[in-house]
């Protein structure tokens, strides 16, 4: 019974040292995302971006574009192999 609470506090605390390479990737993607399309973060529940709406412009676009590029040309982060693919 008295495990149950140390089991649940060890699974729920990671190491402290900060994210994983692949975490920080996937923060810096979703935040790439959601500046660009701040609805879908409103809707995700990001509530920072409540106030903001879809910038269309080609500037804009271009911005995007560019941070999909370099993040695509960022070393994968991700074990190799691991993915299963439809």
């Amino acid at each position: 019974m008295f495990a149950l609470p140390i089991v649940l506090a060890l699974a729920f605390t990671g190491p402290t040292s900060g994210p994983t390479p692949f975490a920080a990737f996937v923060d810096a993607y979703f935040d790439g995302l959601y500046a660009f399309a701040p609805s879908l973060g409103t809707a995700a529940g990001f509530h920072q971006y409540d106030t903001r709406i879809e910038d269309r412009a080609a500037p804009a676009i271009k911005r995007r574009i560019d941070t999909l590029m370099r993040q695509r040309a960022e070393p994968r982060s991700a074990p190799q192999g691991t993915a299963r693919h439809g």
